[in-house]
């Protein structure tokens, strides 16, 4: 996992670190109430409530989910973003976090597991992940919490949607332009 915040000292882009580290320096990052530590304690999940955007064409997926996270956190989504996709792949996950680094400033990304996902959801930090869709094929989703057994997503497609974590596991994985992407997740969030 990489993570860095601009202008803070930290690393950039590049610099690697175990998770662990990578963990306990967002962690210090994080501006979380009292009330989000006291759930992180008793080990309950936190469902965060995403702006319901849904994708307007095969490869808007990325898009959607991208304007989804940034309205979230308050920012509307720059018209230059439209941009980006193309007719054949969509978003790829090194334009989604450019896109993430010029829009909100802040950016963890790469391999996570359900752990991750809980820990940033409960910081009011939803997970965008590149998924294989057993209907849509490459696909981007968003997580916005983790309880239980039973990720919350948000799906471009449908919308709001729960995976069980044995199932979530399948899923989360992606290919595009000949590299793969094996539980993958970018979060991004405001500067400041």
């Amino acid at each position: 996992m990489t993570c860095w915040k601009q202008g803070r000292g930290l690393p950039r882009c590049g610099d690697v670190f175990p998770r662990e580290l990578a963990l306990k320096i967002a962690h210090r990052l994080a501006t979380c109430s009292e009330i989000l530590g006291h759930l992180a304690e008793r080990g309950e999940g936190m469902i965060l409530d995403l702006p319901d955007r849904r994708q307007e064409n095969s490869c808007g997926c990325g898009r959607a989910a991208l304007e989804a996270v940034c309205l979230f956190h308050g920012i509307p989504l720059p018209g230059w973003v439209d941009e980006l996709p193309n007719t054949v792949q969509g978003i790829s996950p090194d334009a989604m976090e450019a896109v993430l680094w010029r829009v909100l400033g802040n950016v963890c990304r790469g391999s996570m597991d359900v752990d991750a996902l809980r820990y940033w959801t409960r910081r009011s930090r939803p997970v965008l992940c590149p998924v294989t869709d057993p209907v849509l094929g490459g696909h981007w989703v968003v997580c916005r919490g983790v309880s239980r057994n039973v990720v919350h997503l948000h799906c471009p497609v449908v919308g709001p949607k729960e995976v069980k974590v044995a199932d979530w596991d399948g899923q989360w994985r992606d290919e595009t332009g000949g590299r793969e992407y094996e539980r993958y997740a970018i979060v991004g969030w405001p500067k400041g």
